[in-house]
């Protein structure tokens, strides 16, 4: 079935009605969690000022225990949506219910951070060299421009990999294969760049509620999120085969 993004949003409009609470909840409690992990980091930083033991420190806690702790989490919240698309009962509790999957979740996230990491250094480059031998500003503006588009569309392409993960139970190269494939579909993407623009238009109209309007709006973009993934992802007419890991229909 194809969705629109009226359609899309007409829906979440519809299926938040009754369940606005406790996704507001779990919005909360997520933040809550955010918050607290935030506190190692902050400690650190106080006690070991700018030496290079309290560097090591803050990058060992953002790159190794807060991953670990909080995307688990943060997958969680966001699979709440996918269960109001289909139609399920939402509960706060159940976003700290996917630690079977951290390794899994942990492992898409370092590979997506060195694959940046690279790509980065190996822009870095191409600027270096542009520079020295040819001395153009706007060659290498556009260069960095280039480089921030296929950033983001390689951003795009890999949207729903942790998903899969989770809801799935596809392993870390199958679900960035399944996402890179949905994804390159030029109707899928679409969707899913509107869907997010809408939001970043609702976060920066809702500043002037003084966030007041994000639990009405953030709710409504975690359901559309949902009802997008499950139109992409739940539409097999049996299963799909990739590397040889079956996708059994939701």
């Amino acid at each position: 079935m194809k969705y629109s993004l009226s359609d899309t949003l007409n829906e979440a409009t519809a299926k938040r009605k009754g369940h606005l609470k406790t996704l507001n909840l779990a919005l909360l409690a997520y933040t809550a969690v955010i918050l607290l992990l935030s506190i190692p980091s902050i400690i650190i930083n106080v006690v070991g000022g700018e030496t290079g033991a309290s560097a090591v420190g803050t990058l060992f806690i953002d790159l190794v225990i807060r991953p670990l702790l909080l995307h688990p989490i943060g997958i969680g919240l966001l699979y709440l949506g996918v269960v109001r698309a289909r139609d399920g009962e939402v509960r706060v509790k159940s976003i700290f219910g996917h630690y079977s999957k951290v390794w899994s979740l942990y492992s898409a996230f370092i590979v997506c951070i060195i694959s940046y990491a690279v790509f980065g250094v190996l822009v870095a480059l191409v600027v270096a060299i542009i520079s020295i031998e040819l001395s153009s500003s706007a060659l290498t503006g556009f260069i960095v421009v280039l480089a921030v588009i296929i950033a983001v569309y390689a951003g795009y392409l890999i949207n729903f990999t942790w998903l899969l993960i989770l809801d799935k139970g596809l392993s870390v190269l199958s679900a960035y294969k399944y996402s890179i494939q949905t994804m390159r579909q030029w109707r899928n993407f679409w969707l899913l760049f509107k869907l997010n623009l809408m939001y970043a238009i609702w976060l920066f109209l809702g500043a002037f509620t003084l966030g007041v309007a994000y639990f009405w709006t953030i709710p409504r973009f975690m359901i559309a999120y949902g009802i997008v993934y499950r139109g992409l992802f739940d539409a097999e007419s049996n299963s799909l085969i990739v590397d040889s890991v079956e996708i059994p229909r939701v």
